[in-house]
């Protein structure tokens, strides 16, 4: 297969399954649930936006393709400073 067939292919499988993530089990006040599914739909389109570019970058700057920040341990960095954030500052608000 090509790379442009390819391509159409995944894109297919994407709105497919957006589609049914916004369409699925659908009860009760429409306007609500698919407001909420679709704030939902755009951040989680937004974040593996944003990691996947982030990556490439990252192996770019230092030239190695298998090297990403989750194999260097930068995502359990970030982890523990929200945890030390929630638990220093979390029962003040």
């Amino acid at each position: 297969m090509k790379n442009r067939t390819k391509m159409i292919v995944l894109v297919g499988i994407l709105l497919f399954v957006m589609l049914l993530f916004l369409g699925y089990d659908l009860k009760g006040n429409l306007a609500y649930i698919l407001s909420r599914r679709f704030i939902r739909l755009a951040t989680m389109l937004l974040v593996g936006t944003s990691v996947g570019i982030s990556a490439i970058i990252f192996q770019t700057i230092t030239g190695n393709r298998i090297l990403t920040p989750s194999i260097m341990g930068y995502e359990s960095i970030f982890i523990l400073f929200q945890t030390m954030i929630v638990f220093t500052w979390g029962d003040q608000a």
